[in-house]
């Protein structure tokens, strides 16, 4: 084993070396720091101290410098023991020192005159308040996560408790000095754990971070919010630490439920008639930790079942079983034959195409049978299902003084579950399916002295989305041979009724899309008289396969039907005598019949499949300049590199001179161009090898530096008051999802839409037994997408200044100022092609500065958005069996970024700088467990003993959300098409909120109006707030002896346990009949109980 140990640390530094780069570098490390001291407050030079894992019995000695201070770098967050001695003085050990990840935890020692043979037990200093750095972060511990009601049981809902998170998503949030897309970096026992593709945490669709392991195998996780060190990529940061073996076995078993039998009612189905929804989530599993070779040797590992089923009531208008069979007796209008062009007999067809009748297969029947024509005659609850399996295993192995190995992993697997876009399951519906997570690393924690160490690893994540629509094996080409297959996934075709009934079709099925990301890392740590130095980092090489074929609902063939054919067209003459008597005949029957309105067809979308590196070099001084200050400095230079696809399916815009760029190498144009649409748009285009480009059409940014500077100072020269602070500067890299994507798959050569309509009213001419007659049309003017050439990784400016005090009882306080402003924001949608003024539709296209194209929707980096934040945070982490946590945060964001979407003005994009979406002004949360004082001894001390409480509230301000409108198809007779405004405008003098702001109409409608035709709205994005939201969640434990080192807990847990009604924002639309009204829930739901047991042992 020494000889393997001997072996990989250096093959893997070599691979380092060898590839010229560093990225990320971030660990998991903690250190321990303090000053030796004796009676009379002297320096104790050169006193031994030993500091020992209590878990493992794994120690480290070092000595005290020409100040009196030791610093112990690299350590892994435990509880650990410090022993100092020194000629003349008695012993002394520092008990219980819990050391968190990335965490400076300083105690301090004032030695005591005597022999060594004596040693004076000293209590450790309390970790409420950080003390020597100038980082901004909130650290969760595994006791706390265990105890807290927490909503999902994932570390989503921990998340949404910190301090300085002022949004509802955990997978992407924006805390403190983050900006959203990729500005936090998450990271599991070191290893990168993100979504490639949009740049959050690697989430799962429908059930947040549970792909992340469970919160029962979880230590502890830290947060870092604002002025991270050097080593830390994103603007935020959360690292989670999962669970390790010790000298003693350790574990649990655990089952959790709930369901509708203890769930309040929705707010909106308190109608005494809807029955409960169903609801059924269950989940269990075990942890199981110990030694395999004692003080050497250690293992954890753990597994999680989770079955959840629930159901959402809706209502639906569906064909009648009579109708279903061409029995249109009861419409109460005529059809006609388009053959004959004469009245269908008794209503009923004579004939149904057999691809009509296979569709109709999948339609779900009416269930009401009494209802009214045109009204709802089914009602059920479409289901959500999801099952998943989650493991973790852990090995640690101590294999000499210098070496200590860690292997790992985590696994999360979702079987195929459904949550229909609000329709029938028989329907066939577009389906996220989870993500299949794997993760696995290799470190070595190399330690040659007490002031030279090393950290090595190797850190895999796969994450791979599985995405299938509900009949997903159905092959569509059996109906109609003319699409493009064939279909690695399949699914019905999209069939439209004219708004009659709910479209039919699947689409978005991709399969299976992977990300993988491969790390290799290495930190080295120098610690040298007063200063701590911490190089190195790693680098990521990624590689993500983007497979979306029929998410084109054009690809599994589109088919409108309008009634025109079983109308009475075929004699205009009588309908003009008697208008009113005319037969607009029905979308249903012609589909039944085959003779469709308009039909589409598309080549799949071809697959994406990129590869690039992120790459990053930092440096980090840590100074103790005197007992009482300690400064920090970094810089962090990193660059990702421009994605290389597969096939070279890559294309770009060159707005200089107008033409489309496709790339090329050595004149070769990729693969998958389609010849169809290049002959259909000739002399448009040209090669990034002819404009000079190469064979690149996107550059990469290497200018990304990142200088950080920070300061702690404890005035008082004590531990109980720290004044910190800082600036600093970071970079959120643009993930290629969002980002490049658009510029390979989804662009004009890549894809052929065909399009089909009649123009006849009397004669079929598009029919399911010969849908896609000849080419079909193409687009005359496509929208096509580009990226800017140059194009830059946002960059964020941090600063804060924090004052933190340590009060009686072990409360720690803290207060503080953060701020910080991005700029190279990115725009995702910016459309360059618009005619500006707006025009409308005669001119639309002539006014467009480029030809013949329709939008260009181009990722540009010019956005900003700008932060400011105060927050207070109060922490009482031990005593008399209570903890204890509150915070408040008020926070002023503004951006003209938009997580979806473009500036409504192109021209004048700063009218869009509003407030960020989904942030909330007001947070305030407050956490705390206390176990009651109740020490009965005698009958029935097991039942009346052990108790004790937790409870998690949030009580929020509303989010933003933007005043819009509705444009109508014709204004005065004048079509519309070209007016692209948005929002609606401000009536001067009227009150927002007049007469208004309740749950029956939360804004005043008459405070806005219509802008006049082809002019902007004047509203502000995002100026109106929603409502404000509220929660208590409550959770009642009972701890009762088994034996001596295993207890049984029985919990109770309420969520929303006063069952307040929380809402989703209105409609901001003033258009609609619904304006300023609610119509569901918010984040916070209708009260839910959980009931749930363990062993712990």
């Amino acid at each position: 084993m020494k000889r393997f140990a001997a072996l990989i640390s250096p093959l893997l530094l070599l691979c380092l070396i060898c590839i010229s780069g560093t990225a990320l570098g971030q660990s998991i490390s903690g250190t321990l720091v303090g000053l030796v001291t004796d009676p009379s407050g002297a320096a104790v030079i050169g006193a031994k101290v030993t500091v020992r894992d209590t878990a493992t019995n794994q120690s480290f000695q070092l000595t005290t410098g020409k100040d009196g201070e030791y610093r112990a770098p690299n350590l892994e967050p435990s509880t650990y023991e410090i022993t100092i001695s020194a000629a003349g003085f008695s012993n002394a050990t520092v008990n219980s020192v819990r050391l968190l990840v990335n965490a400076t935890q300083r105690n301090d020692v004032k030695l005591v005159i005597g022999s060594a043979n004596n040693t004076v037990d000293i209590s450790a200093a309390p970790d409420a308040i950080t003390t020597d750095s100038a980082s901004i972060g909130t650290v969760i511990d595994g006791q706390q996560i265990a105890r807290y009601p927490l909503n999902g049981r994932t570390v989503d809902s921990a998340l949404l408790f910190v301090a300085g998170n002022t949004s509802d998503s955990a997978a992407a949030p924006n805390i403190g000095g983050a900006t959203r897309w990729g500005g936090t970096y998450y990271t599991v026992d070191g290893v990168p754990f993100n979504d490639l593709g949009n740049g959050s945490a690697a989430y799962s669709y429908d059930s947040g971070l549970s792909t992340l392991p469970s919160t029962e195998t979880i230590q502890e996780i830290k947060v870092e919010s604002s002025l991270a060190k050097a080593e830390f990529e994103g603007g935020s940061a959360v690292s989670i630490i999962t669970k390790s073996g010790s000298n003693r076995f350790h574990g649990e078993i655990y089952e959790f439920n709930r369901n509708r039998a203890y769930a309040a009612r929705d707010f909106f189905t308190k109608d005494g008639v809807t029955a409960k929804p169903e609801l059924n989530r269950n989940e269990f599993g075990g942890t199981l930790g110990g030694p395999i070779w004692k003080d050497k040797t250690f293992f954890f590992g753990s597994a999680e079942y989770f079955f959840y089923r629930a159901g959402h009531p809706r209502s639906f208008i569906v064909p009648t079983d009579a109708e279903r069979t061409g029995d249109f007796s009861a419409l109460g209008k005529t059809l006609y034959d388009p053959a004959t062009g004469l009245p269908f007999a008794g209503n009923q067809l004579t004939a149904i195409d057999p691809r009509a009748a296979a569709i109709v297969a999948f339609m779900p029947h009416a269930n009401l049978p009494n209802a009214a024509p045109g009204t709802n005659n089914l009602t059920e609850y479409y289901p959500t299902k999801y099952d998943l399996q989650r493991y973790t295993l852990k090995f640690d192995h101590n294999l000499d003084k210098v070496h200590t190995l860690t292997l790992g992993g985590t696994y999360s697997f979702p079987n195929q579950y459904f949550s229909p876009n609000g329709t029938p399951a028989e329907y066939g519906n577009y389906a996220n399916a989870g993500y299949k997570t794997q993760s696995a690393f290799l470190r070595d924690n190399m330690v040659f002295s007490a002031h030279l160490l090393n950290e090595i690893h190797y850190a895999y994540l796969s994450h791979r989305s599985i995405r299938l629509g509900q009949n997903a094996n159905f092959d569509p080409t059996s109906l109609f041979p003319g699409l493009y297959g064939p279909f690695a996934i399949g699914g019905l075709p999209t069939v439209g009724f004219n708004g009659l009934y709910d479209s039919v079709g699947d689409t978005g099925g991709s399969g299976y899309s992977p990300e993988t990301t491969q790390q290799i890392l290495d930190n080295f740590t120098l610690v040298h008289g007063k200063h701590t130095f911490k190089f190195g980092g790693a680098i990521n090489f990624n590689a993500i396969a983007i497979k979306a074929g029929t998410s084109n609902a054009n690809a599994l063939g589109n088919f409108g039907f309008t009634g025109r054919y079983t109308s009475d067209a075929q004699d205009p003459g009588a309908c003009t005598a008697n208008a009113a008597a005319c037969s607009t005949g029905d979308p249903f029957a012609d589909f039944l019949l085959g003779d469709a309105n308009s039909t589409a067809r598309a080549i799949p979308q071809i697959p994406n499949y990129e590869k690039y590196k992120d790459v990053a070099f930092f440096g980090q001084d840590d100074w103790n300049l005197t007992s009482r200050i300690t400064l920090n400095f970094g810089m962090r230079w990193e660059m990702q590199t421009t994605p290389t696809e597969a096939h070279g399916d890559f294309t770009n815009f060159d707005f200089a001179t107008g033409q489309f760029v496709i790339r090329s190498d050595h004149g070769a144009l990729p693969k998958d161009v389609n010849p169809t649409v290049l002959a259909a748009y000739p002399g448009t285009y040209t090669t990034s090898e002819a404009v000079g480009w190469g064979s690149s059409v996107i550059n990469t940014d290497k200018k990304d530096f990142g200088p950080r500077f920070g300061f702690a100072a404890r005035p008082l020269n004590t531990d109980k008051l720290v004044v910190r602070g800082g600036y600093g500067i970071y970079y959120n890299l643009i993930p290629p999802y969002i980002g490049e994507r658009e510029v390979s798959q989804l662009n004009f050569p890549f894809t052929l839409n065909q399009t089909y309509t009649a123009t006849s009213a009397i004669a079929p001419q598009l029919t399911l037994a010969n849908p896609f007659p000849g080419t079909g049309a193409i687009a005359a003017n496509p929208t096509i997408y580009a990226v800017n050439r140059d194009l830059k990784n946002a960059r964020v400016q941090q600063w804060n200044l924090t004052v933190e005090q340590v009060l009686p009882k072990n409360f720690g306080v803290r207060l503080s100022y953060i701020g910080n402003r991005a700029t190279q924001a990115p725009w995702y949608v910016y459309n360059k092609n618009l005619p500006s003024p707006m025009r409308p539709l005669g001119s639309l296209q002539s006014g467009r500065p480029y030809q013949p194209w329709g939008s260009i929707l181009t990722l540009v980096s010019k956005g900003f958005s700008k932060t400011n934040q105060l927050q207070f945070e109060a922490t009482k982490r031990t005593g008399h069996g209570l903890y204890l946590q509150t915070s408040y945060t008020y926070n002023q964001s503004l951006d003209d970024v938009p997580i979806v979407g473009t500036p409504q003005d192109p021209y004048n994009p700063t009218a869009d700088v509003g407030n960020t979406d989904g942030t909330r002004h007001h947070n305030f949360f407050l956490t705390g467990t206390y176990e009651l004082p109740i020490q009965f001894h005698g009958f029935g001390e097991r039942a009346v003993n052990g108790w004790s409480i937790s409870s998690l509230t949030q009580v929020r301000s509303g989010s933003p959300f933007t005043p819009t409108f509705s444009i109508p198809g014709t204004v005065n007779g004048q079509s519309t098409v070209g007016w692209y405004a948005t929002r609606a405008n401000v009536v001067p003098g009227a009150g927002v909120y007049s007469g208004a702001h309740s749950r029956d109409l939360w804004f005043n409608p008459a405070a806005f109006t219509a802008p006049a035709p082809f002019t902007f709205g004047t509203a502000r994005r995002n100026s109106l707030i929603g409502p404000n939201e509220t929660g208590v969640d409550l959770s009642l434990e009972k701890k009762t002896k088994l034996w001596e080192s295993a207890n049984l807990l029985l919990r109770f847990d309420a969520f929303n346990v006063l069952n307040h009604p929380n809402f989703s924002n209105p409609s901001g639309n003033i258009s609609s009949s619904a304006v300023g009204t609610f119509d569901s829930t918010g984040n916070v739901a209708n009260r839910q109980v959980q009931i749930g047991g363990k062993i712990v042992f």
